[in-house]
């Protein structure tokens, strides 16, 4: 008797601790469902008194011509960050600028900028609150940060 008992609670115990260690389990890391959770963007403040304005709304990217120079940080097919001046004075696409990759130079259009946007490829928007045009801050190409304003003072 005290042998059944004794092989009893031994089959009790090895259940219950087997099953706290499948219980302790992690996660399945390459579960479908678990997306990588990225991390709260948060965009990057022009200095105090500068004439650059963080853009909130990006309205102005559907066909809103408002004659003010802008600037674009945003990633192509080659997920390297690139930046763009450029003066939103038309509703129909026109060429920023370009970005050159591996000795291949692309024009970069204004509806080019509106796609990024619908894909999330577009860090930030800024706008230059002057009359006169900005010069283009620096940016670190890897990380999308600026680097360099290049606030442009005024005579």
């Amino acid at each position: 008797m005290k042998k059944i008992l004794s092989i009893l609670s031994m089959i009790s115990l090895s259940t219950i601790i087997s099953t706290n260690i499948i219980a302790c389990k992690p996660p399945n890391i390459n579960n479908k469902n678990n997306k990588p959770i990225k991390p709260e963007f948060i965009p990057q403040q022009p200095p105090k008194n500068s004439n650059w304005k963080l853009v909130d709304n990006l309205n102005f990217i559907n066909y809103k011509v408002d004659n003010k120079w802008y600037i674009a940080i945003f990633k192509n097919y080659t997920k390297n960050w690139y930046i763009v001046n450029f003066l939103n004075d038309s509703k129909n696409d026109k060429i920023l600028g370009e970005f050159c990759f591996d000795g291949i130079c692309q024009n970069i259009y204004l509806s080019s900028l509106r796609n990024f946007f619908k894909r999330g490829d577009i860090k930030t928007i800024y706008q230059w609150n002057n009359i006169n045009n900005s010069n283009t801050p620096q940016i670190n190409n890897n990380t999308g940060e600026i680097t360099n304003w290049n606030e442009k003072i005024e005579s």
